[in-house]
Formats: C-alpha cells, structure tokens, sequence
C-alpha cells in the first residue's frame, strides 16, 4: 500500500509504503498498529490543513502575508517538520468508496480494518 505525505512549506512529495492483508471477502484486512493509525491521522491533518489554509485566505489583505501565516503557523502548530498532508493509497486492494473502521489490538502491534462498502476487492 503505497503511502505520500508531504511536510509544511516543502514541494516534496515523500513516498512510502505499507503492508495490508486482505483476509476475507467480507472486507477484512490486517494491518500493523503504525499503519493504522497513518490511515486514521490522514484525514484529521487534510482537515487541519484545510482550516489553515481558509483562515489564511480569509484575513489576506487585512494584514501582509507573513504576518498572518506567522500567526496561523503558532496557532496550529505548524514548523518545518509537520505533516500537512497524507494520501493512504490502497492500490490492487480494495475500489470503491472506503468508509471503514479500524480495531485496535489492545497488546499486540496488529489490527484489523474493516472496509465498509467497497465495490470490489482485489
């Protein structure tokens, strides 16, 4: 499962990746702890970064630029090594669309994924 993520103020895309194996037709999937909670952080730092960037954009012009992202940059925390973005891709896995729900072993660094609706496993 190939995974990028890119880092504040940085054009570079970092790639990476994970294993995931699919374990039945019903959508089950077994992963590690750290891969999971990749997936899980995903989206709380796209929405973050969202909430950044609309912020920023609704004060432009009422102060100079480096000014307000100075501000924003304190406010959510952000320096030169923090993840502003995540993409988690499930390629020759799962298609469609990927509501799932994550179990997390309370000892051991497994977990199981559940794929929710998907279209077709591979």
């Amino acid at each position: 499962m190939p995974i990028i993520q890119r880092i504040y103020k940085s054009t570079i895309v970092q790639p990476g990746a994970a294993t995931l194996f699919i374990i039945n037709s019903d959508g089950w999937a077994l992963t590690c702890r750290h891969v999971a909670e990749i997936i899980t952080v995903a989206d709380q730092i796209a929405k973050k970064h969202s909430s950044f960037l609309q912020e920023f954009n609704l004060n432009r012009g009422k102060k100079k630029d480096k000014q307000i992202r100075r501000e924003l940059e304190k406010k959510y925390q952000y320096t030169n090594r923090t993840t502003i973005e995540i993409k988690n891709l499930f390629v020759n896995c799962i298609e469609g669309k990927l509501d799932l729900d994550i179990i997390l072993h309370p000892n051991a660094d497994i977990e199981l994924i559940h794929f929710k609706y998907f279209s077709k496993l591979i």
